[in-house]
């Protein structure tokens, strides 16, 4: 079944980057990412919030970047790791990768062991 993962984060109004790691074995898959903020309800992240540098160079951590554009930078793998534990996404190379508008699963080849990796930066229209 799906699996939720939550964490907090402490976010000022801005531009911050953002990476999430999906990794799926056997059965079925799902990925929902979200946020929520002290007047922002738990909701899906919308693809208006989401930015990327169209670039495979690795990103610095900066502070409302220019040149963005909508979207988030996807590397697909054809592993998933084991145990539970995602593939070490420094050591296996992607089958694919590109631009989505948003945390899509559709670029995959397969149902079963694969991983995606989101890149790009997310817009905070108030602290969260």
């Amino acid at each position: 079944g799906v699996t939720e993962r939550s964490g907090t984060i402490d976010l000022k109004a801005g531009t911050h980057q953002l990476t999430v790691q999906y990794g799926q074995g056997n059965g079925g898959f799902g990925l929902s990412v979200s946020y929520a903020g002290p007047t922002t309800a738990k909701q899906t992240i919308p693809a208006s919030a989401l930015s990327c540098i169209p670039s495979t160079a690795t990103y610095k951590p900066p502070e409302n970047p220019v040149g963005t554009i909508q979207g988030v930078l996807y590397k697909f793998y054809t592993s998933s790791g084991s145990g539970g534990v995602l593939p070490d996404f420094t050591t296996i190379t992607p089958a694919k990768s590109g631009v989505l508008t948003n945390f899509l699963l559709d670029p995959r080849t397969t149902d079963t062991n694969f991983s995606f990796e989101y890149t790009g930066y997310i817009r905070c229209v108030e602290p969260v």
